[in-house]
């Protein structure tokens, strides 16, 4: 199946590329984490909708556990799973300070 896109043109006269255009994927959809899990189950599996569903809450919550401990997680071709954070800037280290300056973790 290919994967679809449009393309878009850069509409921000302050951007160094300003009227350039660019490619954009474009979705069909949302598949849910339930709906997945019952896909996953119709692929020949010998294994039900429970159990995928099993498994794949037992790798969200490994996954998770190790991104805590600082650990990138490689999950072969879909790609790998980090913390990053969004901060605003201080002045200087000394002025720096989690609660005023860190805005999100993802």
């Amino acid at each position: 199946m290919p994967v679809l896109y449009k393309t878009y043109q850069n509409q921000n006269s302050n951007s160094k590329s300003y009227g350039l255009f660019y490619g954009r994927i474009v979705t069909t959809g949302t598949m849910t984490y339930q709906e997945l899990c019952k896909h996953m189950s119709e692929h020949n599996s010998v294994y039900g909708e429970d159990v995928c569903l099993g498994v794949a809450n037992k790798l969200q919550s490994c996954i998770l556990e190790q991104l805590l401990e600082g650990k990138k997680v490689q999950f072969g071709d879909l790609g790998t799973f980090y913390l990053a954070v969004k901060s605003s800037g201080a002045e200087s280290v000394d002025e720096f300070s989690v609660s005023t300056n860190i805005k999100g973790v993802y």
